[in-house]
């Protein structure tokens, strides 16, 4: 519990953590170690970190938040006015922070591994933007490049800003008629590295 310095561990198979870590440091070092995820998951990385260490403390050790601290860290989520899937999207990020605790073997258990997590789509968001709609948008964008990026995305579908930043001319077929669509969101499905779109 920190009272004393931690000892290494002698046997590889040991159940007790070796080691005792606070969050915030652990926190840190567990994002800078995942070089293989986009800036963007880094970015939701980032903001679940800081959910966490506003509300437990920098220097809280991690074997001492119980499973019932992360129940009161959910609902701190939700008082801080964050949309129900929000809140369950950052459970499921703290989770996954701490199951590689465990599995470091820097605490036994993990305390979030029973915080609801699911994500649904939310119909009340949903809206059809006509082309009235886009039309003022268009004229209120101050050059053509922000015009550009609200009609690919209103007639093209691309993501914005991750598929249009990564669009190059090389990447368009005027004599056939279509672009290639990057789309790092889906790259890791078979097939769904990109996609043709038509132009007209």
């Amino acid at each position: 519990v920190g009272l004393v310095p931690a000892r290494p561990s002698t046997a590889s198979g040991s159940k007790s953590p070796a080691t005792v870590e606070t969050l915030a440091a652990f926190l840190d070092s567990y994002i800078t170690s995942r070089r293989d995820v986009k800036v963007n998951t880094t970015l939701v990385y980032g903001r679940t970190r800081k959910h966490l260490v506003e509300h437990f403390g920098a220097d809280k050790l991690l074997g001492d938040i119980t499973p019932g601290d992360a129940d009161e860290w959910r609902l701190h989520l939700v008082d801080y006015g964050l949309a129900p899937n929000t809140v369950n999207r950052t459970c499921g990020v703290a989770r996954q922070f701490f199951r590689a605790a465990v599995r470091r073997r820097l605490i036994v258990e993990n305390p979030f591994a029973e915080l609801k997590v699911g994500v649904k789509g939310n119909v009340a968001r949903q809206h059809f933007v006509t082309r009235e709609d886009i039309e003022k948008i268009v004229n209120m964008c101050p050059c053509g490049e922000w015009k550009l990026v609200v009609l690919l995305a209103r007639y093209a579908g691309l993501r914005t800003p991750s598929e249009t930043l990564l669009l190059r001319w090389s990447d368009i077929n005027w004599e056939q008629g279509w672009f290639t669509a990057h789309s790092p969101k889906t790259e890791h499905h078979p097939g769904g590295e990109s996609r043709r779109v038509p132009l007209f």
